[in-house]
């Protein structure tokens, strides 16, 4: 399968994305858990890389790639693409489209990070960076849809701490102006920071179509599941990583 993604330099409005050989179910896992098997990886990374075809070999015993994007913006949104090897066959689907809606919220978002108070952190000196506080604000709805808007049309970045070699964690950073700027995790409502780093280059904060295409592979179809099926609650059922494993494997009751 060769993939390859659109739009601009990083993959934004997504928390995750992974594509992922499948090859077992276990139906007493929640959610993503419950198809088991190893992400497919391309230079040691998750994200396939944009604009550039991607080519991803699916491993022995494997019964189909699962493609899973998380979205910044709700479940609703989430991308989730079970796919099967086919020569000559491809599949072609938006993962997220630049509405007028975003590029105002962009634009807005860029105007107040731009205009905010920021000061040196200065009981972190081996981590350098500057930050803005709420109590600065003079609007805590502009602040709140701040720390929002930095999450939703960000990029996933990891995180390694000053000295160390090793990942941390990951962070949604957003990139505009001279800076690059990150909020937390905290509910919006009970975040009271933002903060900011210098970027090496200036960046032009927007938002672009994102487009995956995928080729020598075909879209496996997934029938939903009925209510009440197995006994299960819905918030079992409805779950599609949840039918994609009993579609595949079939269902069979945990021990």
């Amino acid at each position: 399968m060769i993939v390859t993604i659109t739009g601009g330099q990083r993959l934004c409005e997504f928390v995750s994305f992974s594509l992922k050989a499948v090859r077992a179910f276990d139906s007493s896992k929640p959610g993503a858990r419950c198809l088991r098997g190893p992400f497919l990886r391309a230079g040691g990374e998750l994200v396939t890389p944009m604009n550039a075809p991607t080519a991803y070999a699916l491993p022995a015993r494997a019964a189909a790639c699962y493609l899973y994007g998380r979205s910044a913006h709700g479940a609703e949104h989430d991308v989730h693409l079970p796919l099967l090897p086919s020569p000559g066959d491809s599949v072609e689907m938006p993962l997220s489209l630049a509405t007028d809606a975003k590029r105002q919220d962009v634009a807005r978002l860029a105007a107040l990070l731009q205009d905010a108070e920021f000061v040196f952190a200065r009981t972190m000196p081996d981590n350098p960076h500057h930050y803005t506080r709420r109590q600065s604000w003079s609007s805590a709805v502009d602040f709140e849809f701040a720390v929002r808007g930095v999450r939703l049309y960000g990029h996933r970045e990891r995180y390694i701490p000053p000295g160390a070699t090793k990942v941390a964690y990951s962070e949604t950073i957003f990139s505009s102006g001279a800076h690059f700027y990150w909020s937390g995790y905290l509910p919006a409502d009970a975040t009271h920071w933002i903060n900011r780093k210098p970027l090496s280059l200036p960046a032009t904060a927007g938002v672009e179509d994102q487009i995956l295409r995928v080729e020598d592979a075909r879209r496996l179809d997934i029938p939903s599941l009925p209510d009440g099926f197995a006994g299960l609650d819905t918030t079992i059922t409805r779950c599609r990583h949840f039918q994609v494993g009993c579609h595949l494997f079939g269902y069979v009751t945990p021990a």
